[in-house]
Order: C-alpha cells, then sequence, then structure tokens
C-alpha cells in the first residue's frame, strides 16, 4: 500500500503541474504553454518551435519549425535532404539541401555548380514580372522548349495556344528571343519593337555567323540594313549638329550615297576622308603612293591645282638663262623630246602630274614667247634695213 501511495502522489502532481500550463480538453482548442488557446492547435513556450522525428525504419532525421524573432523558421538535421511541397499531381515546390529552387520538378539543377531557380513547367515555363495583367507594369520571361528558346517580353507574350498575345491592348510590344537550336530555326537573336499590340515584327537581328541584321532577319554581312529609305546615320539630328547619312537607292538606275550634313539638314556639310594621313583609291587598291588614284575616266566642270613650288614667271627675269634655238634643236635630236619635259616612256611608267606639267609647259611657252619677241626685233630690223634701201636706190 505504501508503494502505490508513493507512485500515485508524483503522478498527480505531475499531472497537476503539466495542466497549469497547457490545455487539453475532449472538445475544442488545444493550448501548449497555454490555458486559453485560440486556434485549433494553440503554442506558446520560450522557444517558439515544434519538432517532428523520423520512424525507426529510417535515419534519425528530425524537421522543427517555429517562429522567432528572426521570423518563421523551417529546420532540419540532415544535410542531405531539402524540403517538398507536393500534392496530387506531383512536386509542386523543391528546396533542395543546398539552396537550390525548383517549381514542378524535384531535382532542380543538376550538376554541381548549378544554383538558383529552377522552373520546369515544360513548353513555355514562364516568370511573369510586375502585374501587367491586371492593368500594371511588367512583363514576362518565358521558354519554348522545342525551339530551345528564352523570350523576354514586355506587354508581349507567346500563349501556348494562342500563338503571339498583349497584357494590355492600346501599349504596343517589344521583346527578345534568344534561339540556340542549329536544326530548323537556326542560331540567334533577334528585337522585336511594335507600337501594334501582338506585333512580333523583326528589328534587330543577330545570328551565329556574327551577322547583325537591321530589318532583315537574315543578314549577309558583319551589318546589313534594309529598308524603304536603306540608309543609316550616324551623329545626332538637332539644330546645329553635322551628321553622316550612309545609303543607298534601289531603283532599277539606283546608287549608294555618302552625304554630310551640316546644321541638321539646312546645308550641306564636307566630307574629309583619311583625315590623319593615307590615299584613297577608286576601283583599284594599289594607289602607287598617290593621295587620290583612280582606275579610269574622270570628268569635272573645273579642276584646281595649287602648286607648292614657283610658278615659271623667273624665265622673264633678267638672270634666267634662256635655252638657244640651237640648243633646242641638238637635245630633240638626241632626245626626242623637248628639254625638261618627261619623255613618253617616263610617263607611261610614272603618269604626269597635272600641276608640275603645266608649270613646265608654260616654262615652255615663256621661252618660245621670248624667242618670238627676238625674232620679231630681228624682222622690224630687217624691215627697216629693206626700207631704207629702197629709198636710197630711188634717190640714186
Amino acid at each position: 500500500m505504501k508503494k502505490l501511495l508513493l507512485f500515485i502522489i508524483p503522478t498527480f502532481l505531475g499531472f497537476k503541474s503539466f495542466a497549469q500550463t497547457n490545455s487539453l480538453p475532449t472538445t475544442g482548442n488545444v493550448g501548449i504553454g497555454t490555458l486559453t488557446p485560440t486556434s485549433i492547435l494553440h503554442l506558446v513556450t520560450g522557444g517558439q518551435g515544434m519538432q517532428f522525428g523520423t520512424g525507426t525504419n529510417t535515419s534519425p532525421y528530425a524537421f522543427s519549425f517555429g517562429l522567432n524573432d528572426d521570423g518563421i523558421n523551417f529546420s532540419s538535421n540532415s544535410t542531405v535532404r531539402g524540403y517538398n511541397f507536393k500534392n496530387a499531381n506531383g512536386s509542386l515546390l523543391t528546396i533542395s539541401h543546398n539552396g537550390k529552387v525548383g517549381i514542378g520538378t524535384a531535382t532542380p539543377f543538376t550538376g554541381s555548380n548549378n544554383f538558383g531557380l529552377h522552373i520546369d513547367a515544360g513548353d513555355h515555363s514562364s516568370i511573369l514580372l510586375g502585374n501587367p495583367i491586371s492593368g500594371g507594369y511588367g512583363g514576362i520571361v518565358q521558354t519554348s522548349d522545342n525551339k530551345h528558346r528564352v523570350f523576354i517580353g514586355a506587354n508581349l507574350y507567346d500563349d501556348k495556344t494562342l500563338a503571339w498575345k498583349s497584357f494590355q491592348t492600346g501599349k504596343g510590344t517589344a521583346g527578345i528571343s534568344i534561339i540556340a537550336d542549329n536544326g530548323g530555326y537556326g542560331t540567334g537573336i533577334t528585337m522585336y519593337v511594335s507600337d501594334q499590340d501582338n506585333a512580333v515584327t523583326p528589328r534587330l537581328t543577330l545570328n551565329s555567323s556574327g551577322n547583325m541584321g537591321i530589318g532583315t532577319t537574315t543578314p549577309v554581312s558583319k551589318l546589313q540594313v534594309v529598308g524603304t529609305t536603306n540608309a543609316f546615320t550616324i551623329g545626332e539630328k538637332i539644330t546645329g549638329n553635322t551628321i553622316l547619312d550612309i545609303g543607298l537607292n534601289q531603283q532599277t538606275s539606283g546608287y549608294s550615297f555618302v552625304q554630310s550634313v551640316k546644321a541638321h539638314g539646312s546645308l550641306w556639310g564636307d566630307l574629309i576622308i583619311n583625315e590623319k594621313g593615307g590615299n584613297v583609291g577608286i576601283g583599284t587598291t594599289d594607289t602607287k603612293g598617290y593621295k587620290l588614284a583612280v582606275a579610269g575616266n574622270m570628268v569635272a566642270e573645273q579642276v584646281t591645282v595649287k602648286l607648292k613650288g614657283n610658278w615659271p614667271d623667273y624665265v622673264f627675269t633678267p638672270t634666267y638663262n634662256l635655252p638657244s634655238l640651237q640648243e633646242t634643236e641638238q637635245h630633240i635630236k638626241e632626245k626626242g623630246h623637248l628639254p625638261g619635259i618627261p619623255s613618253a616612256e617616263e610617263v607611261k611608267n610614272n603618269g604626269v602630274d597635272l600641276g608640275e606639267m603645266n608649270a613646265k609647259l608654260l616654262q615652255k611657252i615663256e621661252e618660245l614667247t621670248l624667242h618670238l619677241i627676238e625674232m620679231q626685233k630681228d624682222i622690224n630690223q630687217l624691215k627697216k634695213e629693206n626700207q631704207e634701201l629702197k629709198v636710197n636706190k630711188l634717190i640714186k
């Protein structure tokens, strides 16, 4: 009897102590750490936590959750297991033991170096940014599995069954399509911009060859521009600025053009080629060292040549040594050309310097003029002498 009393008294005191902080009614709310629970299960303890242990058939892992000063905490004593949220359809949200997050997949980011958010909802897996559906602002990032594509859209998305759609009407569309598919769809980056809803008009394309196209999705060079005017502008079109237009005219007898425009269209500007140095070739890649080399004919209404050397007015100075006609005759007999004038062979091999040649020709004209003046003096003297002879003869 004494042993029975020793057992009943501590047990009774223990239940009494337990009942002072817990409420375990047969119906209603259950309180742990409180006698006035306000919900089905109301937990009030210093640690503010609950812990669940595993069964005996598995490793002794435990899961705890609770409320602390830093918020609601979920914790596990496992270093290799994460958290899974599921329903009858399968995995909804997975957080792996090393911080990888999966939506629609229980195995986010295979590979030891991949971390972050993994969404696997099949074709057209998407992330919606902002609230564009309910009248707010935002856009979308989505995939298209059959094209290996990532699409980023502003008021534009690719509906799996309805094709391209807009979140809101009257806002226009913009997007970037990135496709890595060397099979049927090609590999490249394309930008779409339009003032119209649901419009997917390619404006800029960069393909796998590194070619960029503006107005075309199949550029054949590093930069190809296709459009109505087929021109692009360098510089800012504001009052007072000089800009450069480069383009072409696609009519039957079309042409390409490079045009400098001064004061934003009010004046034609100057076009400087090789400002720092170098030569220019037209129809040839070999300028022979000349500043401008043209392989073919040229036509001009006016050409001005300014010499760096002296203009041959020195021929008329008293100190100039005028070659005699006999000396010139002898040179022609020996060389086959005028003194100081290049031969036909030299012209064939080296060409003609227009400024220098004009100066040389003027020099010969001035020399010839001096000889004509002297000859005229001789003629006048002969006429005078002849007239005097006639007069003397008549006198006699």
